[in-house]
């Protein structure tokens, strides 16, 4: 079987969107005509409705165990029957399942790309998003039992849950993954250094990636007009809790919404990572972004 799915991984609120409208605006024949609630690029296979128009029945009375058993039968059907490269947003941590599998399959994935963000900033992004105080979600980016959308047979959400264990966990499950290929890019970099950062991405996925192509597509994509967008017809995929989707695509914004007791928490839990990846200096201090560690 021909591996044809890629898959855009992130944890969430950090630049994921972004990335899957960029990637619409460069494979769409104007870019200036994008709609952000008709993007061509990634669905999810979390998708409860899209799950169960593949197995044929309900699945909404399911464990959650059996239910991310069979979504994994239901990425093996669908990449059976592609005839192109499938990109899939993705927001579940790649840790092993209770029947021993990686939840994501890698018999069946072409390539990945992993898209990080400090988790300061995520911490203060994800509160705008979901409407929970920052302290719960400080102590949610360090529990290694997280998970999204949780379902009881009471209550049945749109997405199937996803297990997300820590932010450093699922950080760690995608960018220390040896299955198969994957391309790290830092939220940080696609804001300050874009037409480096998209082109990396185009190379990777063998897109498009003449200068002139990808810089369209980024100023077709820049937050003032995503928000411009969003003001106008709303933007589907944002939740009622958040007032808006497209808050302010910064980095640093943590630095003025952070007390020294929450940044000293996120730090204590995911100092190595943040390490890693350049949100940290060597003496265990945040900053905005540093080369990444070697």
């Amino acid at each position: 079987m021909t591996p044809r799915i890629a898959w855009l991984a992130s944890y969430p609120k950090s630049g994921n969107t972004w990335v899957r409208i960029f990637l619409s605006a460069l494979l769409q024949d104007d870019a200036d005509e994008l709609d952000i609630n008709k993007l061509s690029i990634g669905s999810m296979l979390c998708d409860r409705n899209r799950l169960d128009n593949v197995l044929c029945f309900e699945t909404g009375t399911l464990a959650q165990d059996h239910a991310a058993h069979l979504r994994l039968i239901a990425c093996r059907w669908i990449n059976q029957n592609l005839e192109e490269r499938l990109y899939s947003k993705i927001h579940d941590a790649n840790l092993k399942l209770k029947n021993g599998e990686l939840a994501i399959p890698a018999d069946v994935t072409d390539k990945a790309l992993y898209i990080i963000r400090n988790p300061l900033d995520v911490a203060v992004s994800y509160t705008h998003f979901s409407g929970m105080p920052l302290d719960k979600i400080i102590k949610r980016m360090g529990n290694e039992h997280a998970t999204l959308a949780k379902n009881t047979l009471q209550k049945q959400d749109f997405q199937l849950e996803q297990v997300m264990g820590t932010w450093s966990q699922h950080v760690q499950s995608w960018t220390e993954n040896s299955d198969f290929e994957v391309h790290v890019v830092r939220y940080e970099d696609l804001i300050n250094t874009p037409q480096e950062s998209f082109l990396k991405i185009c190379r990777y996925f063998d897109l498009p990636h003449s200068a002139a192509e990808i810089k369209k597509a980024i100023e077709a994509t820049s937050f003032k007009t995503l928000q411009s967008q969003e003001k106008a017809s709303k933007f589907r995929e944002a939740p009622q809790s958040a007032e808006r989707f497209f808050r302010s695509g910064r980095a640093g914004d943590w630095k003025s919404a952070l007390s020294e007791q929450q940044v000293s928490e996120i730090l204590k839990s995911h100092l190595s990572t943040m390490q890693k990846f350049g949100y940290a200096d060597k003496l265990g201090q945040p900053c905005l972004t540093q080369a990444l560690a070697t």
